[in-house]
């Protein structure tokens, strides 16, 4: 399983924030990442530089090794719930996709 960062927007330092989101989205999917061919990490501080409390996103686009594409969104007060968050519903739904992938024929999936 492949991990790539995307778009980075306002998170503050981003060589913390890759690596913090790598590897809590490794953890959570290792024992799914048969099934997954790369996932995509874009973050993004929702409401930086105003008044408001930060609302940090998290969104993770994968890619299963049949084709399919899942997306997610987590909406949090920190950078690392969101995180945390999108890759549990990711898991999930993938979970949830699994046995249901198996019966489509291949054509409809490329």
């Amino acid at each position: 399983m492949k991990i790539q960062t995307r778009e980075l927007h306002d998170i503050g330092d981003p060589d913390i924030a890759i690596r913090q989101a790598s590897d809590q989205i490794m953890a959570t999917l290792e024992d799914i990442a048969p099934h997954i061919s790369q996932v995509e990490i874009y973050l993004n501080d929702r409401k930086a530089g105003r008044f408001e409390l930060p609302a940090k996103l998290c969104m993770l686009e994968a890619r299963l090794k049949c084709g399919l594409p899942i997306a997610v969104v987590m909406e949090s007060p920190t950078l690392e719930d969101a995180i945390q968050g999108a890759a549990r519903k990711l898991k999930e739904t993938i979970i949830d996709l699994i046995p249901k992938v198996k019966h489509y024929p291949k054509s409809l999936l490329q």
